[in-house]
């Protein structure tokens, strides 16, 4: 007998485990060129014609119609081939295979758009690239999606990714930082989920075919670009607004005594469903730090911070009364008055909190309970450019802004900052931005604290 034809077969050890990985939840690739469409493409595939019938039916996300073309193209280059009388219908973006399954390809801007598919089922769901989406929020209103009532049916969410993106931070929370690659994850829950990565160099077939693909990637002068594109680095924080500028091993450092001599202040970021953000922070005087570092006159040192958000569910607030969130402002500053002897004086505050609605505004109220503020400059682009100015430094290389490595959202939400495709000059409003507000409130208070500068 004559060997069937072979259409398509993985092309590394990477793809074949994401194929047969029995996990919930899988995220797939890193660099480019491993072969991630294809990898979701096959996974969907691989349940096809195999008795499931009109129980398989599936759905691929991808964030923009644009975005969508490439995923369509190679449909429609494969699942002809290998089942004979599939069909495309190019006005409902779907794949009918056979024996009845089905495949969805569709553009997913926002969560509002996750409302069209309200009371939907597909036991399979993928997401293309799942960082060109902000964030996570339509990923997972999808796991109610994720269901059958056929008990054969397996239950899969796959998705693929290069490590940058707007969604690069939360992305890369909810799959590479919380287990080391190929290590399954258990949620509270019971869900698994796994990160399975791979790189262009796991990818024999364009290694061999296209080797000018991987000659180019190589020689990208950009060392952040070249670390993700090529090696699938997630630490990276190429094309991000601070990239240029933010070193953690500049601007990270170890705790110390605050010298009851040097200025201190907060500031305020308001947030209520989203998170609010408080900062604490000294103005160094230039002599010899406690630490035995002699900080520049005027550098601006975050030693606390008070991040308003809900556990395990990033950028939601904790719907904090703002009497509730001035007290607890008043307890925390107690304990660094115990410490260290200082005084907290009041700093910038985002403007909202002056907003009057039919009663006491939000400053008023928190005033009313001891905790004032000075209205801050919410200059979005001046004030970038003063934390990117205080990040670069002096002539001489040393930072003008310092955070305690205690901050942890800060350090976790400043490196990864996405410049505003439309406003360049500014950061991507729809990023978790809240801890980079009061900051930059901070850095724009530099004519109040003149004269510590």
């Amino acid at each position: 007998m004559e060997s069937p034809k072979i259409i398509w077969t993985p092309n590394s050890d990477p793809q074949r485990l994401f194929l047969s990985c029995p996990f919930d939840e899988v995220l797939f690739g890193g660099s480019r060129g491993p072969g991630k469409t294809d990898s979701l493409l096959m996974d969907f595939a691989q349940h096809t014609g195999v008795g499931l019938g009109v129980d398989w039916k599936g759905i691929l996300f991808r964030a923009t119609y644009k975005q969508l073309e490439e995923v369509i193209h190679k449909t429609r280059k494969f699942y002809p081939r290998i089942f004979p009388g599939a069909k495309y219908s190019s006005s409902n973006f779907e794949w009918t295979f056979p024996a009845g399954e089905t495949l969805k390809l569709r553009h997913v801007a926002n969560i509002h758009d996750m409302e069209n598919y309200q009371g939907h089922e597909y036991p399979w769901i993928g997401w293309e690239e799942i960082c060109n989406w902000p964030d996570l929020s339509a990923y997972e209103l999808s796991k109610a999606l994720c269901r059958s009532t056929n008990p054969n049916a397996p239950r899969k969410m796959r998705a693929t990714a290069n490590p940058l993106g707007r969604g690069h931070l939360e992305v890369k929370r909810y799959f590479i930082d919380i287990a080391p690659p190929f290590t399954p994850y258990t949620d509270s829950t019971g869900r698994t989920r796994v990160f399975i990565p791979a790189t262009v160099y796991d990818n024999k077939d364009l290694m061999l075919n296209d080797p000018n693909y991987v000659k180019g990637l190589e020689s990208i002068e950009d060392e952040n670009y070249r670390r993700a594109w090529l090696y699938g680095d997630w630490d990276v924080v190429a094309g991000a607004f601070f990239g240029d500028l933010w070193r953690k091993d500049k601007h990270v450092i170890f705790p110390f005594d605050i010298p009851t001599g040097w200025y201190c202040f907060r500031s305020f970021d308001w947030g209520s469903a989203k998170p609010f953000s408080v900062g604490w922070w000294t103005i160094a005087d230039g002599t010899k730090a406690p630490d035995g570092v002699y900080y520049p006159r005027g550098a601006l040192i975050r030693f606390a911070e008070w991040y308003g958000c809900k556990k395990n569910t990033p950028n939601t607030g904790l719907r904090l009364t703002s009497k509730d969130v001035a007290k607890s402002i008043k307890e925390r500053e107690s304990k660094f008055i115990k410490a260290y002897g200082i005084k907290i004086n009041p700093g910038p505050a985002d403007p909202a909190i002056y907003a009057h609605d039919d009663g006491p505004s939000i400053a008023e109220n928190m005033k009313s309970v001891g905790v004032s503020w000075v209205q801050a400059d919410n200059s979005r682009l001046a004030g970038w450019e003063q934390v990117r100015e205080r990040l670069k430094g002096t002539e001489d290389g040393k930072p003008l802004l310092y955070i305690f490595n205690t901050c942890l959202d800060t350090i976790r939400t400043l490196p990864s900052a996405p410049r505003d495709e439309a406003i360049w000059d500014d950061i991507d409003t729809e990023y978790e931005d809240h801890a980079l507000d009061d900051l930059r409130y901070a850095c724009m208070a530099r004519k109040r604290f003149a004269r510590f500068n």
